[in-house]
């Protein structure tokens, strides 16, 4: 990230709201000017001199408009339109030329160009074919959205209707929409990988490849023959030369998975690999090159990594372009019960659909869930297997009853001291409806005072307010 501007990457790395335009000119004077006219009109700007650069940065900013010269050296104005076109389906371009090239404006605007604007740059008519385009991105995001809630409210794979995970799809919706790239941090089974299948499957790369990588599985040795290939007699047992999964993904989506877990050495790879687009295959002098978006996964902090060094830093600012957190199934209130549903429905697809009891999930309710999403379908499978056609508490992994002993809450819950007339006796109730009638206790008893309430339950004053949402205590 050497060279980059303090302002430039608080844009990359998501800091700033104000649209960010794309200028790509080769022309010093011009791209000045551009850049004038934008910043004065508070629009983030990012500037590149060839079709090359551009393509770099689109791995690394999200663009709203991109104004692109038809004449550039190398590439050509045209035909890096027709690679934008077929990446980033989305993203308006406004290209721009000289006064007496009509045939390649024609030509632009029936390859898809959102609009253009003549030389020398008229300030006003410039600025407001900017907002326009930003008006028409923004849109189409828009009713990216619109569309997949009127169609189901998640992406193939994910489950969930809570403010955490609509979070988490509007975000998908805006990353889909590029090409930067992307770093998924979550706890163990928060569902990493289909978020990565999801941004890619909405994305102007779905026709490629999506290549997943488990980093955490592959030995160091075996690390660079499995990321980069290898030729016919590189080593013992290389009796044929093979691809790497960096070639495989050749214009689709590398996902490499546990990305922490790479060797120092294959960091450094990477790191080439995303700087200049080449590399080499073992035992092989050939340079290769590879088109494809990185998407990258942890449950382990990379920031604190590099800075107990631990992950090379400037891999770690190449790709974590943008950071998306993947929240724990303890965060997603009320997802329980539809990822409990949909599970059990799937279990038993052919034969009486299985049930379970109002305890038994008010248990799975109250537990908290470590193994998040993952946890939960092995104890229902668990549970599947022993119960009959409904699932009861006593179905249940001893993980889950046992720590609902232990609950904090349902505790003060067994040691009544209610004296006022309007709350139930605490006995013949569910768990949900102990441990809602052990607040309601507590709190009339402590007059509302939620700092003793915590005090005299044992619980954190975030999970204090958790509880008070779901039971709708006010």
């Amino acid at each position: 990230m050497a060279g980059l501007s303090d302002n430039l990457l608080q844009i990359m790395q998501g800091g700033s709201e104000k649209p960010l335009v794309l200028v790509v000119e080769d022309d010093p004077d011009c791209m000045t000017l551009l850049e004038r006219y934008l910043k004065n009109a508070k629009y983030n700007f990012a500037g590149v001199g060839s079709a090359e650069e551009m393509w770099t940065s689109l791995a690394t900013l999200q663009p709203s408009v991109l104004c692109l010269d038809l004449n550039l050296p190398k590439m050509g104005g045209m035909e890096a339109l027709t690679l934008v076109r077929r990446r980033h389906p989305e993203l308006p371009v406004i290209i721009s030329t000289a006064d007496d090239e009509v045939s390649q404006v024609v030509a632009a605007m029936n390859a898809g160009a959102y609009n253009y604007v003549t030389k020398p740059t008229d300030k006003n008519k410039f600025l407001t074919t900017v907002q326009n385009a930003v008006d028409s991105y923004e849109s189409a995001v828009r009713l990216r959205t619109l569309e997949r809630e009127i169609n189901g409210a998640s992406f193939e794979g994910i489950l969930g209707d809570s403010d955490a995970m609509r979070s988490v799809y509007h975000q998908i919706d805006r990353l889909a929409a590029s090409d930067i790239r992307v770093v998924l941090h979550g706890e163990s089974g928060t569902g990493k990988e289909l978020a990565a299948h999801a941004i890619h499957r909405t994305s102007g790369r779905v026709d490629g490849a999506f290549v997943s990588v488990n980093c955490a599985a592959i030995p160091d040795t075996l690390q660079d023959s499995e990321l980069f290939g290898h030729e016919k007699g590189a080593f013992t047992g290389a009796v044929q030369m093979r691809k790497g999964k960096v070639e495989q993904a050749d214009g689709g989506t590398l996902f490499l998975d546990e990305v922490a877990e790479l060797s120092p050495s294959l960091q450094a790879k990477i790191l080439r690999v995303l700087q200049e687009r080449t590399f080499e295959r073992v035992g092989g002098n050939q340079t290769l090159r590879s088109d494809f978006r990185l998407i990258a996964a942890s449950h382990r902090d990379l920031k604190e990594m590099v800075e107990a060094g631990e992950f090379r830093e400037d891999l770690y600012f190449r790709i974590a372009v943008y950071v998306l957190e993947l929240p724990a199934l303890r965060d997603r209130n009320g997802d329980i019960e539809v990822l409990v549903a949909s599970r059990l429905a799937s279990l038993r697809p052919n034969g009486a659909p299985l049930k379970i009891t109002n305890p038994a999930l008010d248990a799975l309710q109250s537990y908290g869930w470590p193994g998040n999403v993952r946890e939960l379908f092995n104890v229902l499978d668990r549970a599947a297997v022993l119960a009959d056609d409904v699932i009861d508490l006593g179905d249940l992994a001893p993980t889950v009853l046992d720590s609902i002993k232990e609950s904090p809450v349902l505790a003060h819950a067994h040691q009544p001291e209610v004296s006022s007339s309007d709350l139930p006796a605490p006995t013949g109730m569910t768990l949900a409806e102990l441990e809602k009638w052990a607040i309601l206790h507590c709190m009339k008893r402590l007059g509302g005072n939620l700092g003793a309430v915590t005090q005299e339950l044992g619980i954190g004053r975030t999970t204090l307010y958790r509880k008070l949402k779901q039971y709708g205590i006010r």
